[in-house]
């Protein structure tokens, strides 16, 4: 007997994670659990998306989530993707 595992060809790797790339630098996190979805065999996540700053900027009633908006004090953001 022999394990047999599902393969993604080199083409179909880059494709993802060139979709992976652009969902993760806008933070599109129902895109990036959606890619996950389609191309990890066995994704299965066991909740929904728990990201802080998906659920603020999605409306989400948690008072436990704070997420502060980092600028220093000339108003340049902080953020590394700039």
């Amino acid at each position: 007997m022999r394990a047999e595992e599902e393969v993604l060809s080199w083409e179909e790797i880059q494709c993802f994670l060139d979709e992976f790339d652009a969902a993760a630098r806008v933070h599109d996190q129902e895109k990036i659990r959606s890619l996950l979805l389609e191309s990890v065999s066995g994704f299965k996540p066991q909740c929904g998306i728990e990201d802080a700053l998906y659920k603020q900027n999605n409306g989400y009633d948690d008072s436990n989530v704070h997420v502060l908006n980092l600028q220093n004090k000339m108003g340049v953001s902080c953020d590394a993707s700039d």
